[in-house]
């Protein structure tokens, strides 16, 4: 396995033609791609951005307008965003299942190897994404607008500002000889990056190395508000969710709390070190429900 991963890993330079020649194609500005989290996820600001462009486009197909139509006659508040009516936002994934479900919902959405992945990938104008561009395809992004909605908060030092990561700085040449190829692709700087706060621009403008920080709000904010955005579960999301509901419809009293660390080395230990009947005779007695939502990695 180390040597197969060691040659996808160098085997990458063999697609810096094709990054190069990805300059030459003609961009749709209306064409915005998003992605999240390598392309793995339906998921974090490009997931809550993407369902809002696409139920404010006039380019949506007519099973998202009905979604929306359903959403408003409950009572939701909306309004048209102008600004949305001629974008066409096109998901891409690595992971054929999301594209298949988005699909389904009446969603544009492509395998990013496909060829409709492909062709999209050279022709949007707009890059969206929460990591890096490879959340979509950095290897066809050439000329293409990247902005980067980012997904946490800097509670602890991140990207360019955090010294101990070895990618971002090596100690040697030998380092960084071994690190060409991840910075190539991950640490190309993005056009434009989204900063929740005045109070932390700074702080992002430091880590991202960039002037252009845009201040606003993060979209799965809107999303948890259900801010004229009609929501899209996947399957095992609305399962969980179902389950959540059943059981305070069940115990009306039981109050709820939420666990969600950032990542840490020490979150790998965290299920071990638990005792789970002491900590669920805890919760019985006090009519709590405790909800555990570990980081991605």
């Amino acid at each position: 396995m180390k040597i197969i991963n060691g040659c996808k890993y160098w085997g990458q330079l063999l697609l810096l033609p094709i990054y190069w020649l990805s300059f030459l194609m003609p961009r749709d500005k209306n064409i915005w791609l998003f992605g999240s989290t390598f392309g793995r996820r339906f998921a974090d600001n490009p997931r809550y951005l993407y369902l809002y462009v696409s139920q404010h486009s006039d380019r949506s197909s007519n099973q998202v307008h009905q979604q929306v139509e359903a959403w408003k006659k409950q009572g939701h508040q909306w309004n048209v965003d102008e600004n949305c009516k001629n974008l066409r936002p096109i998901w891409m994934s690595h992971n054929r299942d999301i594209v298949s479900f988005l699909q389904e919902q009446g969603y544009e959405a492509y395998y990013y190897h496909s060829l409709k992945g492909i062709w999209y990938a050279l022709r949007g104008g707009v890059y969206v994404y929460d990591n890096y561009s490879k959340d979509i395809n950095f290897w066809q992004s050439g000329g293409a607008v990247k902005v980067n909605l980012w997904h946490g908060l800097p509670l602890k030092k991140i990207q360019h500002d955090n010294i101990h990561d070895r990618f971002r700085h090596p100690c040697n040449v030998w380092e960084k000889f071994k690190c060409f190829p991840r910075n190539l692709s991950d640490e190309k700087p993005s056009d434009t990056v989204l900063c929740p706060s005045e109070r932390m621009r700074d702080i992002f403008a430091s880590a991202f190395q960039t002037e252009h920080v845009i201040v606003s709000g993060y979209p799965r904010w809107d999303g948890m508000l259900e801010k004229e955005m009609s929501p899209l579960y996947l399957p095992r999301e609305a399962q969980h969710l179902t389950r959540i509901a059943e059981y305070r419809n069940h115990h009306p009293h039981t109050k709820m709390l939420c666990y969600m660390p950032t990542f840490r080395q020490s979150e790998k230990k965290l299920l071990g070190l638990i005792d789970f009947p002491e900590l669920e005779r805890f919760l019985q007695e006090n009519d709590y429900l405790l909800c555990i939502k570990l980081h991605p990695k």
